[in-house]
């Protein structure tokens, strides 16, 4: 088994399965587990890098390796970190429903750890929504 299989990151596999993903954090990632990205990725940025350049400032980096940013949800960091903090309100939830906590209750104990002043059965009704996204990947 290589180091990419036992470390989660066959290529072109996993980024064939996850294309909303973009390739500079397919790259990054290999990098930070300590391994060398396959040539592939690295061509796939080299060309990218090229687009940027033949665009001669039409086009920024974040446009050419993010895509331009969405209308009312900002560019791709933004995205990455609301995205984050859902998926994790959405772990504390399942963790206190798991304990024995009322679905009423957890959202409560959540939205009160994350300073949201909401009632909570619409705090459940949006935790819903994002699990529904974040697993369509939209």
């Amino acid at each position: 088994m290589s180091p990419a299989d036992s470390a989660g990151l066959d290529w072109p596999g996993r980024y064939a399965e996850t294309p909303r993903a973009p390739i500079l954090d397919h790259v990054l990632e290999w990098v930070r587990r300590g391994l060398y990205p396959p040539p592939e990725m690295l061509i796939v940025l080299l060309e990218q890098h090229d687009v940027y350049l033949e665009a001669r400032g039409r086009l920024t980096l974040e446009d050419v390796f993010y895509g331009p940013a969405a209308k009312r949800a900002g560019n791709y960091a933004a995205r990455r970190d609301k995205e984050a903090q859902r998926r994790d309100m959405i772990a504390e939830f399942d963790a206190l429903v798991r304990k024995g906590n009322a679905k009423t209750m957890a959202a409560e104990l959540v939205m009160e750890t994350h300073g949201i002043d909401r009632y909570a059965n619409d705090f459940l009704k949006d935790l819903s929504r994002w699990r529904r996204r974040l697993c369509d990947g939209k």
